[in-house]
């Protein structure tokens, strides 16, 4: 029962018990670690096993995720395949973990804001007494943890320059989402319909036209990546935390 992908358990809801805890247990108090050991971590002589580990561990939860839909029975690609913005941060920033690439890894700083709102309005229907529940934020943990790690220990600074390559790479992607979501029916990138049944104002222009909302999602992409930028400052992520 606790592997089940039909049977959802105690249906999550937003903002309730369940999802507060998940959010400082799996969110927050990593973040707080990183910054609170990120001297001691970065002068450790096991620094580079310790990057390596927490990439692959991100990789292992995503190898787990087709594993656990393949398991159940789950066949059908659409479903299984990564289609949205958060799996392809993950496999960049555990890429950039493993080989400090430090001419992308700036540039998936700026793709991280999935991570953070999948935390904050998590599309999921399984509850805290299922599998799918833990896997969900154990993903979307590794994105967060890899992008401060890189930050904050090994000092990879995210730029205006990176901010619009960011913008440029993105770019095709959402082309090629576009494209697929016609060819294939399903929703790549969240451009065809709202991954939130009642998710305020998206809902309304996906009703006026499905056009005007793919629109829509691609400013609030653009915008978000902007935002990420004055966050970067705020915290003075680009002067060194």
């Amino acid at each position: 029962m606790f592997f089940s992908y039909d049977d959802v358990g105690t249906a999550f809801e937003l903002f309730t018990l369940p999802h507060v805890l998940a959010v400082l247990g799996f969110a927050i108090l990593p973040v707080f670690l990183l910054i609170r050991y990120k001297d001691r971590i970065r002068t450790s002589k096991h620094e580079r096993t310790i990057r390596i580990s927490l990439a692959m561990a991100g990789m292992f939860c995503e190898g787990s995720l087709y594993a656990w839909y393949l398991i159940n029975g789950i066949k059908d690609w659409r479903i299984i395949l990564p289609s949205t913005l958060c799996p392809l941060t993950l496999y960049l920033s555990a890429y950039c973990m493993v080989t400090l690439d430090r001419k992308l890894s700036p540039i998936v700083y700026f793709y991280s804001y999935g991570a953070f709102f999948s935390f904050l309005l998590a599309d999921i229907i399984h509850g805290y007494d299922r599998f799918r529940f833990y896997l969900f934020f154990l993903i979307h943990a590794s994105i967060i943890v890899n992008v401060v790690y890189l930050r904050v220990v090994n000092k990879i600074v995210s730029d205006k320059q990176a901010k619009r390559k960011a913008q440029r790479f993105l770019f095709p992607f959402i082309l090629g989402s576009i494209a697929l979501n016609e060819l294939t029916g399903q929703n790549f990138f969240y451009l065809k319909w709202p991954p939130i049944e009642d998710f305020p104002v998206f809902r309304q222009v996906y009703d006026a036209h499905w056009i005007a909302y793919a629109v829509l999602c691609i400013v609030c992409y653009y915008l978000l990546i902007e935002i990420m930028g004055g966050l970067a400052f705020l915290l003075k992520i680009d002067r060194g935390i």
